[in-house]
């Protein structure tokens, strides 16, 4: 600006810095949440428990099995957390989570955990800590694309 100093120069001269200075802003916004979409999904599972919430690492649950509305959530160190939870909520829960199956109505397996299956009848699984888990019929073509998955 030069002197005489006009008054709508002025204006429009603030106005101008205080345009770029929110443009600066929204892009420094814009290349935080940039780099937010671009970490990796959480691998913890938050559950319910009596006076709060437990985060239990993905790759620690073994499997979920169904009691009424209550699950049991089998850990990989012979711990079991029951959660006052249907099968539903962690099927919806574990959705985003590939190395998770529904294997029958009251299981949901971790693939990753598998030690054996066999095909006799509609199967059986058999889990890492020993625990047998029948393969429903409906469900069979599920966990044998996951075993696939697993195989790659």
């Amino acid at each position: 600006m030069l002197k005489p100093i006009k008054e709508n120069e002025l204006i429009d001269a603030i106005n101008k810095v205080l345009n770029k200075r929110n443009l600066i802003e929204s892009d420094r916004k814009l290349n935080f949440l940039a780099q937010n979409f671009k970490q990796e999904k959480p691998n913890v599972l938050c559950i319910p428990i009596l006076n709060g919430v437990e985060y239990i690492p993905v790759s620690e649950i073994e499997y979920v099995e169904a009691s009424g509305s209550y699950a049991t959530v089998a850990l990989t160190d012979g711990k079991h957390k029951t959660v006052s939870k249907n099968l539903k909520f962690f099927e919806e829960s574990l959705i985003h989570f590939w190395q998770f199956v529904r294997v029958h109505r009251s299981f949901i397996i971790n693939i990753e955990m598998l030690k054996a299956f066999t095909k006799t009848d509609s199967g059986t699984i058999v889990l890492k800590s020993g625990k047998s888990v029948s393969l429903a019929r409906d469900r069979k073509d599920a966990f044998l694309e996951k075993l696939a998955l697993l195989n790659k």
